[in-house]
Protein backbone atom coordinates (compact mmCIF):
# COMPACT_ATOMS: atom_id res chain seq x y z
CA UNK A 1 0.00 0.00 0.00
CA UNK A 2 1.51 3.19 -0.94
CA UNK A 3 0.46 6.42 0.59
CA UNK A 4 0.68 9.65 -1.53
CA UNK A 5 1.12 13.01 0.68
CA UNK A 6 -0.39 15.75 -1.07
CA UNK A 7 2.22 18.76 -1.45
CA UNK A 8 0.98 22.35 -1.32
CA UNK A 9 2.32 24.05 -4.66
CA UNK A 10 0.28 27.56 -5.29
CA UNK A 11 -0.62 30.70 -2.50
CA UNK A 12 -2.87 33.65 -3.40
CA UNK A 13 -1.85 36.93 -2.73
CA UNK A 14 -4.24 40.06 -2.40
CA UNK A 15 -4.08 43.34 -0.68
CA UNK A 16 -5.68 46.56 -0.83
CA UNK A 17 -4.53 50.62 -1.85
CA UNK A 18 -6.57 52.64 0.70
CA UNK A 19 -6.17 56.90 0.96
CA UNK A 20 -5.23 56.92 4.21
CA UNK A 21 -7.23 60.74 5.08
CA UNK A 22 -7.78 62.79 8.24
CA UNK A 23 -11.00 63.53 9.73
CA UNK A 24 -12.22 65.77 12.70
CA UNK A 25 -9.61 67.89 14.82
CA UNK A 26 -6.98 64.99 14.19
CA UNK A 27 -3.30 66.85 13.63
CA UNK A 28 -1.07 63.11 12.62
CA UNK A 29 -2.69 60.74 10.57
CA UNK A 30 -2.20 57.22 12.45
CA UNK A 31 -1.56 55.38 9.05
CA UNK A 32 -4.09 52.30 9.25
CA UNK A 33 -6.89 51.96 7.53
CA UNK A 34 -10.29 52.99 8.98
CA UNK A 35 -9.09 52.36 12.28
CA UNK A 36 -11.36 53.44 15.54
CA UNK A 37 -10.01 56.64 14.89
CA UNK A 38 -10.68 57.44 11.86
CA UNK A 39 -13.51 55.73 11.03
CA UNK A 40 -14.86 56.54 7.50
CA UNK A 41 -12.67 58.78 6.43
CA UNK A 42 -10.21 56.24 4.44
CA UNK A 43 -10.92 55.14 0.87
CA UNK A 44 -10.20 52.65 -1.17
CA UNK A 45 -8.25 53.27 -4.19
CA UNK A 46 -9.14 51.40 -7.53
CA UNK A 47 -6.46 51.52 -10.69
CA UNK A 48 -3.20 51.27 -9.05
CA UNK A 49 -0.48 49.08 -10.40
CA UNK A 50 0.78 45.73 -8.62
CA UNK A 51 3.71 43.93 -9.66
CA UNK A 52 4.80 40.60 -8.23
CA UNK A 53 8.93 41.48 -8.47
CA UNK A 54 11.75 38.55 -8.42
CA UNK A 55 14.30 40.47 -6.26
CA UNK A 56 17.24 38.19 -7.81
CA UNK A 57 16.68 39.48 -11.15
CA UNK A 58 14.62 42.97 -10.70
CA UNK A 59 11.98 41.51 -13.22
CA UNK A 60 7.98 40.60 -13.07
CA UNK A 61 7.33 37.09 -11.98
CA UNK A 62 5.94 34.62 -14.64
CA UNK A 63 3.14 32.08 -14.00
CA UNK A 64 2.91 28.75 -15.32
CA UNK A 65 1.66 29.85 -18.50
CA UNK A 66 4.29 32.43 -19.23
CA UNK A 67 2.11 35.71 -17.56
CA UNK A 68 3.38 38.32 -15.98
CA UNK A 69 2.34 38.20 -12.16
CA UNK A 70 0.91 41.97 -12.62
CA UNK A 71 -2.72 43.82 -11.49
CA UNK A 72 -4.63 46.35 -10.75
CA UNK A 73 -6.54 46.84 -7.61
CA UNK A 74 -9.69 46.47 -8.94
CA UNK A 75 -13.75 46.92 -7.92
CA UNK A 76 -15.60 43.96 -6.72
CA UNK A 77 -19.46 43.60 -5.75
CA UNK A 78 -19.80 41.41 -2.95
CA UNK A 79 -23.39 42.31 -3.28
CA UNK A 80 -23.75 43.70 0.58
CA UNK A 81 -20.08 45.47 -0.42
CA UNK A 82 -17.93 46.66 -2.63
CA UNK A 83 -14.12 45.98 -2.13
CA UNK A 84 -11.58 47.27 -3.84
CA UNK A 85 -8.80 44.87 -3.75
CA UNK A 86 -6.20 42.58 -6.20
CA UNK A 87 -4.64 39.10 -6.38
CA UNK A 88 -2.14 36.94 -7.96
CA UNK A 89 -3.88 33.45 -8.10
CA UNK A 90 -1.38 30.53 -8.14
CA UNK A 91 1.66 31.95 -7.04
CA UNK A 92 4.29 29.41 -6.51
CA UNK A 93 5.19 29.13 -2.85
CA UNK A 94 8.77 27.51 -3.62
CA UNK A 95 10.02 30.92 -4.58
CA UNK A 96 7.85 32.87 -2.31
CA UNK A 97 10.82 33.84 -0.23
CA UNK A 98 12.74 35.52 -3.10
CA UNK A 99 9.56 37.63 -4.08
CA UNK A 100 8.34 41.04 -3.27
CA UNK A 101 5.43 43.07 -4.12
CA UNK A 102 5.64 46.57 -6.11
CA UNK A 103 3.06 49.48 -6.16
CA UNK A 104 3.46 52.06 -8.96
CA UNK A 105 0.80 55.36 -8.38
CA UNK A 106 0.99 58.93 -9.34
CA UNK A 107 3.78 60.02 -7.15
CA UNK A 108 2.68 63.82 -7.80
CA UNK A 109 -0.67 63.39 -6.27
CA UNK A 110 0.32 60.33 -3.26
CA UNK A 111 3.18 59.57 -1.26
CA UNK A 112 2.88 56.27 1.09
CA UNK A 113 1.66 56.42 4.87
CA UNK A 114 3.96 54.84 7.93
CA UNK A 115 4.24 51.85 7.43
CA UNK A 116 2.54 49.01 10.07
CA UNK A 117 3.88 45.73 9.17
CA UNK A 118 2.55 43.73 12.43
CA UNK A 119 -0.99 44.94 11.54
CA UNK A 120 -3.81 43.53 9.36
CA UNK A 121 -4.89 47.54 8.19
CA UNK A 122 -1.36 48.59 8.28
CA UNK A 123 0.31 49.54 5.13
CA UNK A 124 3.22 47.26 3.96
CA UNK A 125 5.03 48.84 1.56
CA UNK A 126 7.13 51.75 1.25
CA UNK A 127 8.82 54.21 -1.01
CA UNK A 128 12.37 53.78 -2.07
CA UNK A 129 14.26 57.22 -0.51
CA UNK A 130 16.72 57.79 -3.32
CA UNK A 131 13.62 57.09 -6.55
CA UNK A 132 12.00 59.69 -4.60
CA UNK A 133 14.54 62.18 -4.33
CA UNK A 134 14.96 61.63 -7.79
CA UNK A 135 11.55 61.66 -8.34
CA UNK A 136 11.38 65.54 -6.42
CA UNK A 137 14.57 66.82 -8.06
CA UNK A 138 12.74 66.13 -11.58
CA UNK A 139 10.77 69.05 -10.62
CA UNK A 140 13.20 71.21 -9.35
CA UNK A 141 11.54 73.85 -11.48
CA UNK A 142 8.10 74.66 -12.90
CA UNK A 143 7.59 76.63 -15.69
CA UNK A 144 4.85 77.53 -18.89
CA UNK A 145 5.60 76.80 -22.28
CA UNK A 146 1.99 77.69 -23.80
CA UNK A 147 -1.74 78.53 -22.69
CA UNK A 148 -2.47 74.54 -21.96
CA UNK A 149 1.36 73.03 -20.89
CA UNK A 150 4.16 73.57 -19.28
CA UNK A 151 7.42 71.99 -18.32
CA UNK A 152 9.31 70.73 -15.05
CA UNK A 153 13.34 71.25 -14.93
CA UNK A 154 15.53 68.96 -13.39
CA UNK A 155 18.66 69.99 -11.07
CA UNK A 156 20.32 70.51 -13.94
CA UNK A 157 18.23 72.03 -15.80
CA UNK A 158 16.78 69.48 -18.30
CA UNK A 159 13.41 69.16 -19.28
CA UNK A 160 12.48 66.20 -16.89
CA UNK A 161 8.74 66.26 -17.86
CA UNK A 162 5.91 68.14 -19.53
CA UNK A 163 2.96 68.69 -17.72
CA UNK A 164 -0.10 69.13 -19.31
CA UNK A 165 -3.03 71.18 -18.11
CA UNK A 166 -7.04 71.41 -18.24
CA UNK A 167 -8.25 75.21 -18.33
CA UNK A 168 -11.63 75.53 -16.70
CA UNK A 169 -12.43 79.28 -18.53
CA UNK A 170 -15.07 79.75 -16.37
CA UNK A 171 -13.04 79.17 -13.08
CA UNK A 172 -10.20 81.29 -14.43
CA UNK A 173 -8.22 77.94 -13.10
CA UNK A 174 -6.38 75.20 -14.64
CA UNK A 175 -5.44 71.77 -13.11
CA UNK A 176 -3.26 69.03 -14.13
CA UNK A 177 -4.23 65.94 -15.94
CA UNK A 178 -3.01 63.12 -14.62
CA UNK A 179 -5.04 60.81 -16.68
CA UNK A 180 -6.40 58.84 -14.08
CA UNK A 181 -4.63 55.82 -11.79
CA UNK A 182 -2.80 53.93 -12.83
CA UNK A 183 -1.52 55.64 -15.67
CA UNK A 184 -0.49 58.67 -14.36
CA UNK A 185 1.68 60.77 -15.98
CA UNK A 186 4.22 60.93 -12.85
CA UNK A 187 4.62 57.07 -11.52
CA UNK A 188 6.41 56.22 -8.96
CA UNK A 189 6.98 52.88 -7.03
CA UNK A 190 6.61 51.64 -3.12
CA UNK A 191 7.36 48.07 -2.30
CA UNK A 192 7.59 45.59 0.90
CA UNK A 193 11.05 45.14 0.46
CA UNK A 194 11.85 48.52 1.67
CA UNK A 195 9.37 47.86 5.14
CA UNK A 196 11.35 44.70 5.28
CA UNK A 197 8.19 42.92 5.08
CA UNK A 198 8.58 39.54 3.94
CA UNK A 199 5.80 37.28 2.32
CA UNK A 200 7.37 33.63 3.24
CA UNK A 201 7.08 34.69 6.82
CA UNK A 202 3.66 35.20 6.19
CA UNK A 203 2.56 31.15 5.12
CA UNK A 204 1.59 28.93 7.43
CA UNK A 205 0.93 25.54 5.68
CA UNK A 206 -2.22 24.88 4.40
CA UNK A 207 -3.13 28.38 4.11
CA UNK A 208 -4.89 29.51 0.37
CA UNK A 209 -3.96 32.80 1.08
CA UNK A 210 -1.67 35.42 2.15
CA UNK A 211 -4.07 38.96 1.97
CA UNK A 212 -3.45 42.54 3.41
CA UNK A 213 0.16 42.66 1.67
CA UNK A 214 -1.56 46.61 1.53
CA UNK A 215 -0.14 49.89 0.41
CA UNK A 216 -1.36 52.91 2.50
CA UNK A 217 -1.31 56.61 0.32
CA UNK A 218 -2.24 59.95 1.14
CA UNK A 219 -2.30 63.03 -0.63
CA UNK A 220 0.77 65.20 -0.80
CA UNK A 221 0.26 69.06 -0.25
CA UNK A 222 0.58 70.81 -3.56
CA UNK A 223 2.03 74.51 -3.87
CA UNK A 224 -0.62 77.43 -4.16
CA UNK A 225 0.81 80.62 -5.23
CA UNK A 226 -1.25 84.06 -5.59
CA UNK A 227 -0.87 87.40 -6.97
CA UNK A 228 -2.12 90.29 -6.41
CA UNK A 229 -1.18 93.79 -8.53
CA UNK A 230 -2.19 97.45 -8.22
CA UNK A 231 -0.21 100.91 -9.08
CA UNK A 232 1.22 101.91 -6.48
CA UNK A 233 1.86 105.54 -7.11
CA UNK A 234 2.27 107.76 -10.37
CA UNK A 235 5.12 110.29 -10.27
CA UNK A 236 5.23 113.74 -11.86
CA UNK A 237 8.70 115.12 -12.44
CA UNK A 238 9.49 118.06 -14.50
CA UNK A 239 11.86 120.68 -14.00
CA UNK A 240 13.23 119.57 -10.93
CA UNK A 241 10.75 118.64 -9.22
CA UNK A 242 8.22 116.35 -8.22
CA UNK A 243 5.07 115.31 -7.05
CA UNK A 244 3.96 111.56 -6.48
CA UNK A 245 -0.47 110.49 -6.33
CA UNK A 246 -0.65 107.23 -4.29
CA UNK A 247 -3.37 104.35 -5.40
CA UNK A 248 -2.56 100.68 -4.18
CA UNK A 249 -6.09 100.58 -3.07
CA UNK A 250 -6.10 96.77 -3.47
CA UNK A 251 -3.19 96.45 -0.76
CA UNK A 252 -5.05 98.57 1.35
CA UNK A 253 -5.26 96.74 4.98
CA UNK A 254 -4.38 93.82 4.07
CA UNK A 255 -3.34 91.85 6.68
CA UNK A 256 -3.98 88.10 8.63
CA UNK A 257 -7.11 87.31 9.90
CA UNK A 258 -7.37 85.62 12.77
CA UNK A 259 -7.15 82.36 11.09
CA UNK A 260 -3.91 82.93 9.91
CA UNK A 261 -5.03 83.40 5.88
CA UNK A 262 -5.66 86.97 4.45
CA UNK A 263 -9.59 85.87 3.19
CA UNK A 264 -10.90 85.52 -0.23
CA UNK A 265 -11.32 89.43 -0.95
CA UNK A 266 -8.29 90.62 -2.46
CA UNK A 267 -6.73 87.07 -3.77
CA UNK A 268 -9.66 85.25 -5.19
CA UNK A 269 -9.62 85.19 -8.61
CA UNK A 270 -13.43 85.85 -9.12
CA UNK A 271 -12.99 88.95 -6.72
CA UNK A 272 -9.85 90.31 -9.09
CA UNK A 273 -11.61 90.63 -12.19
CA UNK A 274 -15.45 91.23 -11.04
CA UNK A 275 -14.89 94.32 -8.59
CA UNK A 276 -14.46 97.73 -8.36
CA UNK A 277 -10.99 97.04 -9.11
CA UNK A 278 -11.31 96.61 -12.55
CA UNK A 279 -11.53 100.24 -12.69
CA UNK A 280 -9.35 102.63 -14.64
CA UNK A 281 -7.53 105.36 -12.41
CA UNK A 282 -6.90 108.58 -13.53
CA UNK A 283 -4.31 111.01 -13.43
CA UNK A 284 -4.72 115.25 -14.32
CA UNK A 285 -1.91 116.69 -15.72
CA UNK A 286 -1.54 120.65 -16.42
CA UNK A 287 -1.42 121.84 -19.91
CA UNK A 288 1.67 123.99 -18.84
CA UNK A 289 3.91 120.60 -17.96
CA UNK A 290 3.06 118.68 -21.01
CA UNK A 291 3.98 121.45 -23.64
CA UNK A 292 6.94 122.47 -21.86
CA UNK A 293 9.90 121.94 -24.07
CA UNK A 294 13.32 122.43 -23.06
CA UNK A 295 15.99 121.78 -25.95
CA UNK A 296 18.89 122.82 -23.69
CA UNK A 297 18.12 119.80 -21.32
CA UNK A 298 15.45 117.39 -22.33
CA UNK A 299 15.42 116.04 -18.51
CA UNK A 300 13.49 119.27 -17.42
CA UNK A 301 10.62 118.30 -19.54
CA UNK A 302 7.81 115.95 -18.05
CA UNK A 303 8.40 112.77 -17.30
CA UNK A 304 5.42 110.27 -15.63
CA UNK A 305 6.73 107.62 -13.47
CA UNK A 306 4.44 104.77 -12.50
CA UNK A 307 5.33 102.26 -10.14
CA UNK A 308 3.18 98.97 -9.84
CA UNK A 309 3.05 96.82 -6.95
CA UNK A 310 2.70 92.71 -6.88
CA UNK A 311 2.10 90.64 -4.15
CA UNK A 312 2.96 86.98 -4.09
CA UNK A 313 1.21 84.36 -1.24
CA UNK A 314 2.22 81.43 -0.38
CA UNK A 315 -1.14 79.46 0.65
CA UNK A 316 0.33 75.63 0.36
CA UNK A 317 0.55 74.58 3.88
CA UNK A 318 3.95 73.48 5.31
CA UNK A 319 6.00 74.02 2.03
CA UNK A 320 7.91 77.08 1.14
CA UNK A 321 7.87 77.91 -2.82
CA UNK A 322 10.51 80.36 -4.60
CA UNK A 323 9.09 82.68 -7.48
CA UNK A 324 12.46 82.45 -9.55
CA UNK A 325 10.71 85.45 -11.84
CA UNK A 326 7.85 86.84 -12.85
CA UNK A 327 6.72 88.01 -16.48
CA UNK A 328 5.14 91.86 -16.57
CA UNK A 329 3.51 92.84 -19.48
CA UNK A 330 3.12 96.73 -20.25
CA UNK A 331 2.14 99.34 -22.48
CA UNK A 332 4.55 99.53 -25.34
CA UNK A 333 4.75 103.25 -24.84
CA UNK A 334 6.18 102.47 -21.08
CA UNK A 335 9.99 102.73 -21.08
CA UNK A 336 11.03 100.11 -17.79
CA UNK A 337 13.11 101.71 -15.43
CA UNK A 338 13.69 99.86 -12.53
CA UNK A 339 12.51 96.71 -10.00
CA UNK A 340 13.38 95.66 -6.79
CA UNK A 341 11.75 94.77 -3.35
CA UNK A 342 10.18 98.37 -1.84
CA UNK A 343 10.12 101.92 -2.69
CA UNK A 344 11.44 104.87 -1.01
CA UNK A 345 9.20 108.11 0.13
CA UNK A 346 10.50 109.43 -2.99
CA UNK A 347 8.73 106.89 -5.15
CA UNK A 348 12.28 105.48 -6.21
CA UNK A 349 12.93 101.43 -6.42
CA UNK A 350 14.86 100.09 -3.83
CA UNK A 351 16.74 96.03 -3.21
CA UNK A 352 16.44 96.05 -7.32
CA UNK A 353 15.99 92.93 -8.83
CA UNK A 354 17.51 92.20 -12.69
CA UNK A 355 15.31 92.05 -14.82
CA UNK A 356 15.33 91.18 -19.40
CA UNK A 357 12.85 93.41 -21.27
CA UNK A 358 11.67 91.53 -24.30
CA UNK A 359 9.33 92.30 -27.55
CA UNK A 360 6.29 90.69 -27.15
CA UNK A 361 3.61 92.22 -29.74
CA UNK A 362 2.45 95.64 -31.15
CA UNK A 363 0.80 96.69 -28.26
CA UNK A 364 2.65 95.58 -25.24
CA UNK A 365 6.43 94.66 -24.07
CA UNK A 366 7.15 92.76 -21.39
CA UNK A 367 9.76 92.16 -18.85
CA UNK A 368 11.32 88.63 -17.28
CA UNK A 369 11.78 90.15 -13.40
CA UNK A 370 14.24 87.76 -11.70
CA UNK A 371 12.62 87.24 -8.31
CA UNK A 372 14.28 84.32 -7.15
CA UNK A 373 12.72 85.03 -3.82
CA UNK A 374 11.73 82.26 -1.38
CA UNK A 375 8.18 82.38 0.52
CA UNK A 376 7.34 80.64 3.29
CA UNK A 377 3.78 79.33 3.77
CA UNK A 378 0.77 81.78 4.93
CA UNK A 379 3.44 85.00 4.12
CA UNK A 380 3.79 87.19 0.92
CA UNK A 381 6.62 88.85 -0.58
CA UNK A 382 5.93 92.26 -2.51
CA UNK A 383 7.71 93.53 -6.08
CA UNK A 384 7.74 96.93 -7.30
CA UNK A 385 8.09 97.80 -11.00
CA UNK A 386 8.72 101.29 -12.40
CA UNK A 387 8.19 102.50 -15.96
CA UNK A 388 8.36 105.67 -17.45
CA UNK A 389 6.70 107.80 -19.94
CA UNK A 390 8.05 110.14 -21.60
CA UNK A 391 6.70 114.08 -22.91
CA UNK A 392 6.33 112.54 -26.04
CA UNK A 393 4.31 109.83 -24.89
CA UNK A 394 2.38 111.36 -22.67
CA UNK A 395 1.24 113.58 -25.52
CA UNK A 396 0.34 110.62 -27.85
CA UNK A 397 -1.59 109.06 -25.38
CA UNK A 398 -3.42 112.10 -24.45
CA UNK A 399 -4.16 113.12 -28.44
CA UNK A 400 -5.50 109.56 -28.04
CA UNK A 401 -7.84 108.01 -26.09
CA UNK A 402 -5.59 109.05 -22.98
CA UNK A 403 -5.26 105.75 -21.80
CA UNK A 404 -2.57 103.15 -21.09
CA UNK A 405 -3.29 99.64 -21.73
CA UNK A 406 -3.78 97.41 -18.41
CA UNK A 407 -0.25 96.06 -17.06
CA UNK A 408 -0.58 92.31 -16.01
CA UNK A 409 2.02 90.84 -14.13
CA UNK A 410 2.14 86.84 -13.72
CA UNK A 411 4.32 84.46 -11.87
CA UNK A 412 6.64 82.39 -14.52
CA UNK A 413 8.66 80.19 -13.15
CA UNK A 414 9.21 78.88 -9.49
CA UNK A 415 10.62 75.83 -7.26
CA UNK A 416 9.39 74.27 -3.84
CA UNK A 417 10.48 72.74 -0.67
CA UNK A 418 10.12 71.16 1.94
CA UNK A 419 10.57 71.18 5.57
CA UNK A 420 13.74 70.32 5.39
CA UNK A 421 14.70 72.38 2.21
CA UNK A 422 14.76 69.93 -0.33
CA UNK A 423 13.26 70.17 -3.56
CA UNK A 424 9.66 69.08 -3.71
CA UNK A 425 8.02 68.24 -6.63
CA UNK A 426 4.28 69.79 -6.55
CA UNK A 427 2.36 71.74 -9.42
CA UNK A 428 0.57 74.99 -8.59
CA UNK A 429 -2.64 73.38 -7.72
CA UNK A 430 -4.28 75.90 -9.69
CA UNK A 431 -2.32 77.86 -11.97
CA UNK A 432 -0.30 77.47 -15.10
CA UNK A 433 3.04 79.92 -15.20
CA UNK A 434 3.77 82.25 -18.09
CA UNK A 435 0.12 81.35 -19.92
CA UNK A 436 -1.70 84.68 -19.41
CA UNK A 437 -2.56 86.60 -22.25
CA UNK A 438 -2.22 90.19 -21.83
CA UNK A 439 -6.20 91.81 -22.56
CA UNK A 440 -7.63 88.64 -22.59
CA UNK A 441 -9.32 87.97 -18.68
CA UNK A 442 -10.07 84.27 -19.74
CA UNK A 443 -6.44 83.07 -19.32
CA UNK A 444 -5.67 84.96 -16.02
CA UNK A 445 -5.59 82.15 -13.30
CA UNK A 446 -4.63 82.54 -9.67
CA UNK A 447 -0.94 83.61 -10.34
CA UNK A 448 -2.22 86.22 -12.50
CA UNK A 449 -3.58 89.93 -11.91
CA UNK A 450 -4.01 93.15 -13.63
CA UNK A 451 -3.54 96.44 -12.61
CA UNK A 452 -6.23 98.88 -13.36
CA UNK A 453 -5.19 101.18 -16.41
CA UNK A 454 -4.20 104.65 -15.94
CA UNK A 455 -6.33 107.44 -17.59
CA UNK A 456 -4.31 110.54 -18.39
CA UNK A 457 -6.31 113.77 -18.54
CA UNK A 458 -5.95 117.48 -18.98
CA UNK A 459 -6.18 119.60 -15.51
CA UNK A 460 -9.24 121.65 -16.13
CA UNK A 461 -9.34 125.40 -15.88
CA UNK A 462 -10.31 125.82 -12.46
CA UNK A 463 -7.74 122.93 -10.67
CA UNK A 464 -5.24 124.61 -12.94
CA UNK A 465 -1.84 125.92 -11.02
CA UNK A 466 -2.28 129.63 -10.42
CA UNK A 467 -0.57 132.34 -8.51
CA UNK A 468 -3.24 135.14 -7.40
CA UNK A 469 -2.57 137.94 -5.43
CA UNK A 470 -3.18 141.54 -5.26
CA UNK A 471 -1.58 145.58 -5.18
CA UNK A 472 -2.85 147.54 -2.51
CA UNK A 473 -2.72 150.97 -1.05
CA UNK A 474 -1.54 150.41 2.54
CA UNK A 475 -3.39 153.10 4.51
CA UNK A 476 -2.00 155.08 7.49
CA UNK A 477 -3.29 156.56 10.57
CA UNK A 478 -2.61 160.50 8.87
CA UNK A 479 -1.10 161.74 11.81
CA UNK A 480 2.44 162.78 11.93
CA UNK A 481 3.68 161.43 15.48
CA UNK A 482 7.21 162.67 16.11
CA UNK A 483 10.10 160.73 16.32
CA UNK A 484 8.48 158.09 14.43
CA UNK A 485 8.10 156.35 10.68
CA UNK A 486 4.90 156.85 8.80
CA UNK A 487 3.72 153.22 7.61
CA UNK A 488 1.16 151.47 6.87
CA UNK A 489 0.30 147.51 8.62
CA UNK A 490 1.95 145.45 5.82
CA UNK A 491 -1.28 143.81 5.37
CA UNK A 492 -4.01 144.32 2.87
CA UNK A 493 -7.27 145.28 5.07
CA UNK A 494 -10.89 145.08 3.85
CA UNK A 495 -11.76 148.76 2.66
CA UNK A 496 -8.44 149.15 1.47
CA UNK A 497 -7.76 150.50 -2.21
CA UNK A 498 -6.28 148.33 -4.85
CA UNK A 499 -4.24 149.33 -7.59
CA UNK A 500 -4.68 149.27 -11.10
CA UNK A 501 -2.65 148.78 -14.22
CA UNK A 502 0.71 147.24 -12.30
CA UNK A 503 2.49 145.07 -14.43
CA UNK A 504 3.34 141.74 -12.54
CA UNK A 505 6.28 139.18 -13.55
CA UNK A 506 6.83 135.85 -12.75
CA UNK A 507 10.38 134.84 -13.94
CA UNK A 508 11.87 131.50 -13.33
CA UNK A 509 15.30 131.78 -11.53
CA UNK A 510 16.98 128.47 -12.99
CA UNK A 511 17.74 129.38 -16.67
CA UNK A 512 14.88 128.38 -18.56
CA UNK A 513 14.15 131.53 -19.88
CA UNK A 514 10.36 131.03 -19.01
CA UNK A 515 8.77 134.75 -18.22
CA UNK A 516 4.36 134.94 -17.26
CA UNK A 517 3.36 138.34 -17.16
CA UNK A 518 0.24 139.78 -16.01
CA UNK A 519 -1.52 143.84 -14.66
CA UNK A 520 -3.91 144.32 -11.80
CA UNK A 521 -7.56 144.70 -12.94
CA UNK A 522 -9.46 147.66 -11.50
CA UNK A 523 -9.34 146.24 -7.85
CA UNK A 524 -5.73 145.49 -8.12
CA UNK A 525 -5.74 142.28 -8.12
CA UNK A 526 -3.68 140.07 -10.75
CA UNK A 527 -3.61 136.17 -11.26
CA UNK A 528 -1.06 134.00 -13.43
CA UNK A 529 -1.85 130.72 -14.91
CA UNK A 530 -0.30 127.97 -16.98
CA UNK A 531 3.25 127.84 -15.47
CA UNK A 532 5.70 124.81 -14.74
CA UNK A 533 7.05 124.24 -11.51
CA UNK A 534 9.82 126.09 -10.95
CA UNK A 535 11.85 128.68 -8.51
CA UNK A 536 10.42 131.67 -9.09
CA UNK A 537 11.15 135.52 -8.47
CA UNK A 538 7.53 137.73 -8.88
CA UNK A 539 8.21 141.67 -9.86
CA UNK A 540 5.97 143.79 -9.37
CA UNK A 541 6.31 147.46 -11.83
CA UNK A 542 4.56 150.26 -10.85
CA UNK A 543 4.70 154.20 -11.10
CA UNK A 544 2.12 156.19 -13.10
CA UNK A 545 0.47 159.63 -12.72
CA UNK A 546 -1.42 158.85 -9.72
CA UNK A 547 1.38 156.35 -7.92
CA UNK A 548 4.63 158.15 -8.64
CA UNK A 549 7.76 156.48 -7.84
CA UNK A 550 8.72 159.29 -5.65
CA UNK A 551 5.91 159.86 -3.58
CA UNK A 552 5.34 156.13 -3.04
CA UNK A 553 7.39 152.87 -2.00
CA UNK A 554 6.64 149.38 -1.02
CA UNK A 555 5.19 149.17 2.45
CA UNK A 556 6.48 147.60 5.44
CA UNK A 557 7.72 143.86 5.19
CA UNK A 558 8.04 141.72 8.19
CA UNK A 559 11.72 139.93 7.70
CA UNK A 560 10.86 137.40 10.85
CA UNK A 561 8.14 136.40 8.52
CA UNK A 562 10.25 135.05 5.45
CA UNK A 563 12.45 134.37 7.88
CA UNK A 564 10.10 131.73 9.53
CA UNK A 565 9.06 130.10 6.35
CA UNK A 566 12.22 130.18 4.32
CA UNK A 567 12.15 126.56 4.91
CA UNK A 568 8.43 125.90 4.34
CA UNK A 569 7.21 125.35 0.90
CA UNK A 570 3.62 125.49 1.24
CA UNK A 571 3.98 128.49 3.44
CA UNK A 572 1.42 129.97 1.48
CA UNK A 573 -1.18 127.17 2.81
CA UNK A 574 -0.38 128.80 6.24
CA UNK A 575 -3.23 131.85 7.64
CA UNK A 576 -4.30 132.49 4.17
CA UNK A 577 -7.10 135.12 5.71
CA UNK A 578 -4.23 137.78 6.67
CA UNK A 579 -2.72 138.70 3.29
CA UNK A 580 0.84 139.83 4.10
CA UNK A 581 2.66 142.20 1.33
CA UNK A 582 5.14 139.69 0.02
CA UNK A 583 7.48 142.13 -2.00
CA UNK A 584 10.14 144.59 -1.28
CA UNK A 585 11.47 147.71 -2.94
CA UNK A 586 14.50 147.49 -5.62
CA UNK A 587 16.89 149.38 -3.52
CA UNK A 588 19.45 149.82 -6.33
CA UNK A 589 16.56 151.14 -8.74
CA UNK A 590 15.79 153.81 -5.66
CA UNK A 591 18.99 154.89 -5.47
CA UNK A 592 18.76 156.18 -9.58
CA UNK A 593 16.00 157.86 -8.85
CA UNK A 594 15.90 161.61 -9.67
CA UNK A 595 15.43 163.75 -6.45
Amino acid sequence: EFVIENKQIYVKLSGYVWIDKQSGKLSERNSLYRDDLNDEADELLEGVIVRLIDRRTGEIVKNDNGEDFYALTQEIDLGDSIIRYYQFVDVRIEDLENYYIEFEYVGLTYTNVTPHIDKDNGSKAAENPEERDTFNKGFSTIEGSSQTTGVALDENGNVAHELTYNKDTEQHTSTLINEGLPVGQYPITANTDETGYSIIEQFETGMEEIPYINLGLYERIQPDLSLIKDMQNVRLEINGYHHIYEYAQRFANLEKQDNGDYGNTRFDVGVKFKNKYIETYTRAIYRADYEYENEADSSKELQVYITYRIGVLNESSGLTTQVNNLVDYFDSRYDIVDAGTGINQEGKITGNIEYDEETYNDEYKKAIIHTNSRINYGEINEFYVQFKLTREAVIEIMSAEGETLDNVAEINSYSTFDANGSVYAGIDIDSNPGNAVPGDITTYEDDTDSSPALKLETAENENAREIAGKVFLDSTSGQLLKGQIRQGSGQYEEGETGIPGVEVKLTENTGTGLVYTATTDDNGDFYISDFIPGDYTLTYTWGDETYTVQNYKGTVYDKDRYIANSNNKEWYKDDVETRWTDAIDNYDQEQELPN
